[in-house]
């Protein structure tokens, strides 16, 4: 399988097992390339298909000192983004967002170690925790929630 589509399918498999309160809380995914595309696709993303889940097609850089060595190293991105409504939330309910949106991404963390730790046959394996950092989104095209970067290898 190629790398691109493993990662269209593991965003499906992301959103389909991760399990909040008896419900998967992620209602939809989407793979994008840039900005551009992530915006035109938040502006058609509806508040009651609350959470989303997009996934930024990775960047490749390369590691390793010779041909015996090297790999790819992608880069890439989740969000879990909630649409929001700012007339309808006061300052409160606004940070209600961010604490909400937080308890899925600690369960994406999870499955992301989890997978990386299983040592199974997808590039997770590959995964690089240190890389992982946990970035606040704020109205984007009135979305709101959390991005997840992190960096994995990959064989040629």
């Amino acid at each position: 399988m190629s790398k691109i589509a493993w990662f269209k399918n593991y965003l499906q498999e992301v959103q389909s097992t991760i399990i909040l309160n008896g419900a998967t809380p992620i209602n939809s995914n989407r793979m994008v390339i840039d900005d551009s595309q992530l915006t035109k696709h938040l502006s058609e993303h509806q508040s009651d298909h609350n959470f989303l889940l997009v996934g930024v097609l990775p960047d490749f850089g390369s590691s390793g000192t010779n041909g015996d060595n090297f790999k790819l190293s992608a880069s890439t991105q989740f969000m879990i983004l909630e649409k929001t409504s700012y007339s309808e939330v006061n300052y409160d309910e606004f940070y209600d967002i961010f604490d909400r949106a937080f308890e899925v991404v600690e369960l994406v963390l999870q499955k992301l170690l989890n997978d990386h730790l299983s040592g199974g046959c997808g590039y997770l394996r590959f995964l690089n925790p240190q890389s992982i950092q946990v970035v606040p989104v704020w109205n984007k095209s009135s979305c709101n929630g959390w991005n997840i970067t992190f960096s994995f290898d990959t064989p040629l």
